[in-house]
């Protein structure tokens, strides 16, 4: 039989004869089946042991419509509503509630996603907006499945798209911090001192008319390359006119003091490299 867009609801000439009643059961025992063939399956082709059991719905042809249901108190609506011309799937609840369940082919929320179990997700996730974790992110799969974490001391790799330990960054800081400390750390009467860059200063103290001074007798070593520069302090002893300078060259073994006036001495400092 053909379907109908209306129920027939006039009464059938003749069927106020009870021998026809027969008849229009049947006629409308069709019409039923028809109509409800599309969405119900009497039973489970594939299992007649308990046909009570095997009836359910097969699907739910929902009509497009171009506005939202009338909110009913208790109730919840499964609809299909026209947006910019697509069919989309919506649910409303009592308070008038709307969601938006899908988009163009793909599932979404318009009012967020709540997952209470645990999900794997196989494809591509793109965030257009802040992404918030308040549980833990487990670097070690994070490592194996994209590559991108990095435990590694001396951060040689240097790469530009992975994210390193915590642990690997405070060891690369240890490394450099511990490069650049002075030696020695502490200090215990030495007169030459090595800066991180190279430079060496040198100092001491000369009594008196001396002469020649050696460095490597009076800080245990020599400069290995140059001097820079000579400074000195002159020591007051009462007299006047006590001036004491350098005489001569400057190697980088040592130098040589002169004093005019009475005898006074001087505080030096070398620096060189």
């Amino acid at each position: 039989m053909a379907f109908t867009n209306t129920w027939d609801e006039t009464t059938p000439t003749g069927s106020d004869n009870a021998s026809t009643a027969d008849d229009f059961f049947r006629k409308h025992r069709l019409d039923l089946g028809e109509r409800l063939e599309g969405m119900f399956y009497g039973f489970n082709a594939d299992s007649n042991a308990s046909p009570e059991n095997d009836t359910g719905i097969k699907n739910l042809k929902l009509y497009k419509q171009s506005g939202d249901p009338t909110v009913v108190t208790d109730f919840g609506h499964f609809y299909v509503k026209l947006v910019s011309g697509v069919p989309e799937l919506f649910y409303q609840d009592d308070e008038n509630t709307t969601l938006q369940l899908t988009s163009g082919g793909n599932l979404k929320s318009t009012a967020g996603l709540t997952i209470d179990g645990a999900s794997t997700l196989t494809g591509a996730v793109s965030c257009a907006s802040t992404l918030d974790v308040t549980g833990n992110i487990d670097p070690t799969s994070y490592e194996t499945t994209n590559g991108g974490f990095l435990d590694e001391d001396d951060m040689s790799s240097d790469s530009a798209t992975k994210v390193a330990s915590q642990q690997s960054i405070k060891a690369a800081i240890d490394a450099v911090d511990s490069a650049d400390d002075f030696t020695p750390t502490s200090y215990a009467g030495e007169n030459s001192i090595t800066l991180p860059n190279g430079m060496v200063m040198k100092f001491g103290h000369e009594a008196g008319v001396v002469g020649a001074v050696s460095f490597a007798t009076e800080t245990g070593s020599a400069f290995s390359t140059a001097v820079v520069s000579i400074t000195l302090g002159n020591v007051h002893n009462s007299a006047a006119g006590i001036t004491t300078i350098v005489e001569g060259s400057i190697s980088k073994t040592g130098f040589t003091l002169i004093e005019n006036g009475n005898q006074g001495g001087c505080y030096w400092m070398a620096i060189g490299y």
